[in-house]
């Protein structure tokens, strides 16, 4: 589903361009992108409420719109003399056009909704989340740029009211076992990611040293080009292969996913990269991995986190720098409820009117905790990693955010440690008093 809708958005756009400008892609590339931001010479957006595109952001140059509009005149047989007022017009066409061709080629296309014109100079493109795409295609009259947010198929089955009980072949009792091991059990779990393209996050170690996480979706299977062993990878797209460096063959990947409310994850190496066709011109770069022998519990974060006794408020602030020259700075601040708590990361509830997008995945943000006596206030630097919504209180929006602690000298001195010694007390309380209830038995 996810190669066809890609192939289907670039099919139409590429149709596009040449029926309507007369021009041919001179180059395209494709990426699955997160954590991004974008500022398009001219814009326009939609969300759709079913069907395998839910998002599109439409882009391009003065130079692309403009022939959009000559077209048009040409086939009107009409001139118009305002230069500005024939960019506006041409973008105005290839949006029209381009939803129209989209409507008439991905099958349940929402089509209640349609493109709106934005100001490129207030409208902030973000990527967050899995599924975006990044297309670009070049003409000799400029550049059509996409953004693109997909479906997954459970998504897509979930807004017809299809059900997924008789395609799974993944059992209770498989996923009630602490550890995987067993071949076929483990096979067909491997087996469900890959038929549903089911979403995964993949920890790496970065440059700093730290563990980073990026989005992945499952594509398929495919055989090792070693003849001899002809083994079984598995293929997925990630927003790790847009990384300059991306992950070297033989680097362990952890892959964690969710499967029926249970976090999952296994190792893997990674055996290479493929390439998925979208046209002749694109190409999107896969990830190949080995193939697991076992699964196990999943956590995003690697230590043991506590879930606080007592209220414990805190602020965060996070700064949404958009890109270009002399564009604003909006910063956004919204105090918060602590929710859990690890020597790596938290997990905070925010409950305010700011905007969320400030929180988005992959923002930097600060981070003040006001922790019980006699710890005292932390302050640390964070990435966030998750954002959830949440049914609004009283009308005003509330969210959780997942966030992992910033371990470099720019935080403040004595924070990590002293959220490790609060972390420590409160584990060793919690012991102390499960210790207690089974010897009073």
């Amino acid at each position: 589903m996810l190669a066809e809708s890609l192939k289907t958005t670039v099919r139409a756009a590429g149709t596009l361009l040449r029926e309507l400008t007369g021009t041919e892609l001179e180059s395209a590339e494709i990426f699955q992108i997160e954590n991004t931001d974008f500022l398009f010479p001219r814009v326009a957006a939609a969300h759709y409420r079913q069907g395998s595109l839910r998002r599109l952001v439409v882009g391009c140059d003065d130079d692309l719109a403009l022939s959009f509009a000559e077209s048009r005149q040409r086939s009107a047989d009409r001139t118009d003399g305002s230069g500005s007022a024939s960019c506006e017009e041409g973008f105005r066409i290839l949006c029209e056009s381009l939803h129209a061709s989209l409507c008439r080629a991905l099958t349940g296309m929402d089509q209640t909704r349609s493109l709106i014109v934005h100001d490129p100079e207030r409208f902030a493109i973000r990527a967050k989340g899995g599924r975006q795409f990044y297309i670009e295609l070049v003409t000799s009259r400029g550049r059509l740029l996409m953004l693109l947010g997909l479906a997954s198929s459970r998504d897509e089955k979930m807004s017809r009211l299809e059900g997924f009980g008789e395609s799974e072949k993944v059992k209770s009792r498989q996923l009630a076992e602490s550890t995987i091991d067993f071949s076929d059990d483990v096979n067909n779990i491997l087996d469900s990611l890959v038929n549903h393209e089911d979403d995964v996050y993949l920890r790496l170690p970065s440059k700093e040293g730290r563990q980073k996480v990026y989005h992945g979706t499952m594509i398929g299977f495919a055989r090792g080009q070693d003849k001899i062993a002809q083994q079984r990878h598995l293929t997925l797209t990630s927003s790790c292969l847009q990384t300059a460096g991306h992950p070297l063959e033989g680097e362990k990947v952890a892959v964690i996913f969710f499967r029926r409310g249970r976090l999952l994850q296994f190792v893997s190496e990674v055996a290479g990269t493929a390439q998925m066709v979208i046209s002749k011109a694109l190409t999107l770069p896969l990830l190949r991995l080995t193939m697991p022998s076992k699964l196990a519990p999943g956590q995003r974060r690697e230590s043991f986190r506590i879930v606080p006794e007592l209220e414990i408020k805190g602020l965060v602030k996070s700064a949404l720098i958009l890109k270009g020259p002399g564009k604003p700075v909006q910063k956004h601040s919204a105090p918060f409820v602590l929710r859990d708590l690890s020597f790596t990361g938290a997990r905070i509830e925010i409950h305010s009117n700011t905007m969320l997008s400030g929180f988005g995945c992959g923002r930097e943000v600060k981070i003040a905790i006001e922790l019980p006596h006699p710890h005292g206030e932390v302050k640390l630097l964070a990435v966030v990693h998750r954002l959830d919504l949440l049914p609004k209180k009283k009308e005003v929006p509330c969210a959780q955010i997942g966030v992992e602690f910033i371990k470099d000298a720019r935080s403040h001195p004595g924070s990590l440690e002293k959220i490790r010694q609060y972390v420590l007390e409160q584990e060793r309380l919690d012991l102390k008093r499960r210790t207690e209830l089974i010897t009073s038995w």
